[in-house]
């Protein structure tokens, strides 16, 4: 019971952070994004002494969340425009602008 309290006794911002750094950590050595983002997910929820009711009742209620249902409609709507914007060759045509604009790699990178 004691790393337990020791677990509460961290800040959320921390565990946050270390959750990131894993994530981004296993992507490096390869694993699989989604795996690597369930995996990050899943120990800050752990770590707050969250039970399987527990866990099961936040994904229900961030699934039923609007504000979810918006979120997942604006990335489909990003990804579809990058994809048509891909084929068309406007995202090559834009990032070709944006480099003669700015004539610095560090500056057009950030575009």
């Amino acid at each position: 019971m004691g790393s337990m309290s020791f677990l509460a006794s961290i800040p959320a911002l921390v565990k946050v952070g270390i959750a990131f750094a894993l994530i981004v950590g296993l992507n490096r050595f390869r694993l699989h994004l989604g795996v690597a983002l369930f995996i990050g997910a899943a120990l800050p929820v752990l770590s707050m002494g969250m039970g399987p009711i527990g866990i099961s009742s936040a994904m229900t209620g961030s699934l039923l969340d609007p504000a979810m249902a918006a979120l997942l409609l604006i990335v489909a709507v990003i990804l579809v425009l990058s994809r048509l914007m891909a084929d068309s060759g406007q995202l090559e045509r834009i990032v070709t602008t944006c480099t003669r604009m700015t004539r610095s790699p560090r500056m057009s990178a950030s575009w």
